[in-house]
């Protein structure tokens, strides 16, 4: 049977990685329906949606600040990294969810 709120974390190899400097992402690949309705509640277009489903998928990273510290991960840190990085992750995440029209074959079932 299934079970309720089943984190998988995978570790995503960003586009922006060269061999001196990797980028990664650890990223929960399976937001809950709680998930997705508060970012749906929040977020008033496209580019706030993709900021807040990325923000609350990502579980860890290796960005840094000016500092050197690890970054925070929120909607604004994510808006500062590198656009193709962004774009993956969040072509990634987004199919899970938008809402999408309901097909004959779900109706049937």
């Amino acid at each position: 049977m299934p079970k309720l709120s089943q984190s998988k974390i995978a570790k995503i190899n960003l586009p922006s990685s060269t061999k001196e400097d990797p980028a990664w992402a650890k990223v929960n690949m399976s937001l809950t329906a709680g998930d997705v309705l508060d970012i749906r509640e929040n977020a008033t277009g496209l580019a706030e949606l993709s900021a807040a489903v990325v923000a609350r998928a990502i579980q860890e990273w290796n960005f840094v600040d000016d500092n050197e510290q690890p970054a925070p991960i929120n909607e604004q840190t994510v808006r500062g990294i590198p656009a193709k990085d962004f774009n993956h992750l969040s072509d990634l995440l987004l199919a899970s969810v938008q809402a999408k029209p309901v097909g004959d074959e779900e109706k049937k079932a």
